[in-house]
């Protein structure tokens, strides 16, 4: 790769905050809404690691939340890494159909995150419309 093509960090966390914010919308819907949005494969343990992964974008400069948005999103990132097992996979088998996906995304413990990431994806939108035009205008 060269020079030019390069990402520049504030794409990168632009880009980080889009599949952020992508995710918490996809998790605020029903389980079974959810399952589809994610393919039906793997979604519980996809959405857990994709918001975690992503979470630390909201304390750059770049993408410049308020306190309590940030403090919001660093509460569901702790409510998805205390899952347990079983609501993450079958028996340690990855779901790999909409039925599974079901069982694992409509365990009681989705129940507080699912409220968390509906309370987030309203506060979100200006943000998200601010990270949006970033690449309309590049």
């Amino acid at each position: 790769m060269s020079d030019e093509e390069e990402i520049s960090e504030e794409e990168l966390h632009h880009m980080d905050f889009s599949a952020l914010v992508n995710f918490i919308e996809m998790l605020s819907l029903d389980p079974s809404a959810t399952c589809d949005a994610m393919g039906n494969y793997n979604t519980a343990w996809e959405m857990q690691d994709d918001i975690i992964s992503r979470a630390y974008v909201v304390d750059t400069k770049t993408i410049a939340l308020e306190a309590p948005l940030r403090d919001a999103i660093s509460l569901l990132s702790l409510q998805l890494q205390s899952l347990p097992e079983d609501a993450l996979s079958l028996s340690g088998r990855m779901p790999t159909c909409h039925a599974d996906c079901l069982v694992t995304m409509g365990h009681a413990a989705w129940e507080a995150p699912r409220r968390q990431a509906v309370k987030i994806a309203e506060q979100l939108q200006p943000a998200k419309k601010r990270s949006e035009a970033y690449f309309v205008t590049r």
